[in-house]
């Protein structure tokens, strides 16, 4: 699991926060 991308997205789309 690529946390690392996941929280850099999570900054622009709260969706992924989901993931």
């Amino acid at each position: 699991m690529k946390n690392d991308r996941i929280r850099s997205v999570e900054t622009r789309s709260p969706q992924w926060a989901l993931t």
